[in-house]
């Protein structure tokens, strides 16, 4: 096995040694140099290294490995590195308010738009006036009135109306001479309520009341009730509002029904229609 000459080091002669390690850092992928360097590891040595002057503390550390050196800091570096962390500190910042920005935009947007939705004109409305009983109501233009038959007209139907979508049907009447029924002692809606409670279950098929309610309407006292019965298909649930009103002797009778399935979307219309209905002076 080849023998490699040992590194000359002397803690005197400063010349000898600094021209040893300059040898050895200028030239590290040198073997035989390298292995001269174990015997120099647990001293600390400072040399002048191509020009720049470095310690050096363990050798063995840097065996078969590139060394590196680090450069001492100068106020150049130092205010270069000042400004790379103020670039990033101010791109973090402007993403921030790019976001931030962004997303107050699409609120505004948002809350216009919904606005925008909800001042839509209003529905034209159409007025249902009988000079001979004195009353009046509206219903919305999208309702259509349906031709009275000769049944109608016996029943003493003053108004049919329809809707197709979403389907709706209304029907309004009147009845006259009820003053008997106060000879058995109450109201004469008390009566009509118990007549109702009484009748209907069976004169619907699958009769459920859901709701039963006292209000005024007209400046007059009224019942109103919400149902469900299953259709003349016999598969399609049908909920109705009825709304019971009664002027005197007279009672009338406001029926607003549709699928149970879309009744909610007709709701508010059926609501407005019994609130509009008005006795004449």
């Amino acid at each position: 096995m080849e023998k490699h000459s040992q590194i000359p080091y002397s803690s005197t002669k400063s010349s000898d040694s600094e021209d040893a390690w300059r040898s050895i850092l200028c030239h590290p992928e040198d073997p035989p140099i390298r292995r001269g360097m174990e015997k120099y590891r647990q001293k600390k040595v400072e040399v002048l290294h191509c020009g720049r002057t470095i310690s050096w503390s363990s050798p063995r550390a840097t065996l078969g490995r590139t060394v590196k050196y680090k450069k001492p800091m100068t106020p150049e570096i130092n205010e270069q590195k000042k400004k790379i962390f103020l670039g990033k500190k101010y791109l973090i910042i402007g993403i921030v308010a790019v976001v931030l920005v962004g997303a107050s935009v699409g609120g505004y947007f948002t809350f216009k738009k919904a606005k925008s939705n909800n001042s839509q004109p209003p529905e034209k409305w159409e007025e249902y006036q009988n000079a001979d009983l004195k009353i009046k109501l509206s219903y919305p233009a999208s309702l259509s009135q349906i031709s009275l038959s000769e049944e109608d007209k016996t029943s003493k139907v003053l108004l049919r109306l329809e809707r197709k979508e979403p389907q709706a049907l209304i029907t309004f009447r009147y009845e006259e001479g009820l003053g008997m029924l106060k000879a058995a002692g109450g109201s004469i809606l008390d009566k009509l309520v118990e007549s109702i409670n009484r009748q209907y279950p069976t004169r619907y098929p699958d009769y459920n009341k859901e709701k039963y309610e006292e209000l005024i309407i007209g400046n007059e006292k009224a019942a109103r009730f919400y149902f469900t019965y299953t259709g003349n298909d016999q598969q399609t649930k049908i909920k109705q509002q009825f709304t019971v009103v009664v002027k005197d002797t007279t009672g009338y009778y406001l029926a607003a029904q549709a699928p149970e399935a879309v009744f909610d979307q007709s709701a508010s219309d059926f609501e407005k229609i019994a609130e509009s209905f008005k006795f004449e002076q």
